[in-house]
């Protein structure tokens, strides 16, 4: 005995409108999910930017380093022959201790921008 089933149009429009109903539910989801996206990297290229402009400023800020040593060796040897009262000796040797000062400043200035992206 073969049993047959019947199914009436309204129930396979019923059926349609869930499957429908549910297909736009998820398109909305789907839509919503790809707008935060959108927005999440625009603030990544916004942040990505600033720290590029940053990059750049250490960068510049780096280059300008062995000029400014060289001018102050400069100086240096200056006074010391207006003045003659230390050996070069002797100042080269606190000149080399205000160098690591100043480059232990540096790289704290350096660390202190990278950890704390808005000062």
């Amino acid at each position: 005995m073969a049993s047959k089933s019947t199914v009436s149009e309204s129930d396979l429009k019923e059926l349609k409108d869930i499957i429908n109903s549910r297909f736009d539910e998820v398109d909305k989801r789907l839509t919503s999910i790809e707008k935060e996206q959108i927005e999440i990297k625009s603030e990544i290229k916004g942040q990505l930017g600033i720290i590029d402009a940053r990059l750049k400023q250490l960068e510049s800020s780096s280059q300008k380093i062995p000029d400014l040593a060289e001018k102050v060796e400069e100086r240096t040897r200056a006074i010391l022959r207006r003045k003659g009262t230390r050996s070069y000796r002797e100042l080269k040797n606190w000149r080399q201790i205000g160098l690591a000062l100043f480059g232990v400043l540096i790289g704290g200035i350096i660390t202190y921008l990278i950890k704390n992206p808005n000062p």
